[in-house]
C-alpha cells in the first residue's frame, strides 16, 4: 500500500514538473528573475532566445549589460522605484543581442522576496516590430 502511494505521488510530481516546464520554459514570453543588484538568477528558454544567448550564459550575468547604452539610466530609475516604492513597473527599453542586434523590449517588473532576499520578477515581450511601425 505504501508503494502504491509513493508511486501515485511520483506520478503527481511528474505531472507538476511537466506543467511547470510547459508554462514557464516554453512560454511565448520571456521570464527573468533578477537579484537586487540586477544579476540574472533565473531565466526561461524564451528570454534566452530573445536575447540571442543560451540560458546558462545568461545566469549570473548583470542584466544591465544587455541594455542599450542610452537606456541604462531609464532601467536604473525604474529598478530603484520598483524596490523603493514596491510598485510594479512597466516600461520599454532597447536591448542588445549577442550578435549586436538592437531590439525593443516591453518589461513588466514586480518586486518580491525569495528566502528573505529582494528579487525582481520580470516579463519580457519583444515589441521591435511595433516600434519599427511607429
Amino acid at each position: 500500500m505504501q508503494n502504491e502511494e509513493l508511486q501515485k505521488t511520483e506520478w503527481e510530481l511528474h505531472d507538476i514538473q511537466t506543467r511547470y516546464f510547459d508554462l514557464y520554459q516554453m512560454a511565448s514570453i520571456g521570464y527573468l528573475i533578477l537579484s537586487l543588484t540586477s544579476q540574472i538568477l533565473e531565466t526561461n528558454l524564451t528570454a534566452a532566445a530573445l536575447l540571442g544567448q543560451q540560458r546558462g550564459v545568461l545566469i549570473k550575468q548583470n542584466f544591465s549589460n544587455l541594455i542599450f547604452n542610452e537606456d541604462q539610466d531609464s532601467f536604473y530609475l525604474h529598478t530603484v522605484e520598483l524596490f523603493e516604492k514596491d510598485d510594479p513597473q512597466e516600461y520599454e527599453l532597447r536591448m542588445v543581442k549577442k550578435d549586436g542586434t538592437v531590439l525593443w523590449i516591453q518589461i513588466a517588473a514586480t518586486a518580491a522576496k525569495d528566502n528573505g532576499e529582494s528579487i525582481c520578477r520580470m516579463v519580457l515581450s519583444d515589441i521591435t516590430e511595433r516600434k519599427m511601425m511607429e
